[in-house]
């Protein structure tokens, strides 16, 4: 049997910002985890095609359409990948967003001012093989510092 520890998670980051991805990515990708990212839901829907993928992590405004938003992505994923878990980030936090993401299936609605710490510990929480930072002063997701 696979132990957490052993086991490959695939992640995908969603975020129109190339330097929200590129830093997501850059934390994130280590031994066991594979990170892949996409600007927008349809380079997402193509990351999932034919592979299971274990984490979404999607920016909750991607432009566009609705359809094209972060809830969007969400419900799509949830339809493809039942097993897949859907987190969203967001600057736009509210327990009415939080709700609608988990009717359509995310596991929940994660601030993007979050320090790289705390966003490192809730993914640890998940079961992705990640070392602590707890203890780290880190800038939020999007690189600003919470004031």
């Amino acid at each position: 049997m696979e132990t957490a520890a052993a086991r490959r998670w695939r992640l995908v980051v969603v975020d129109d910002e190339p330097s929200v991805r590129a830093a997501l990515a850059a934390l994130l990708a280590r031994d066991g985890v594979e990170v892949s990212t996409a600007a927008d839901r349809p380079a997402a829907e193509r990351l999932f095609a034919g592979d299971d993928i274990d984490l979404l992590l999607t920016d909750l405004r991607l432009g566009g359409r609705d359809d094209a938003s972060g809830l969007g992505l969400v419900r799509w994923a949830k339809a493809a990948h039942p097993r897949a878990l859907c987190v969203v980030l967001t600057a736009h936090a509210s327990e009415e967003l939080r709700a609608e993401a988990r009717r359509l299936g995310a596991h929940d609605v994660w601030p993007k001012s979050m320090t790289i710490p705390a966003l490192v510990d809730r993914l640890r929480e998940l079961g992705l093989p990640l070392p602590a930072m707890s203890s780290i002063a880190e800038p939020s997701v999007t690189g600003r510092r919470d004031r």
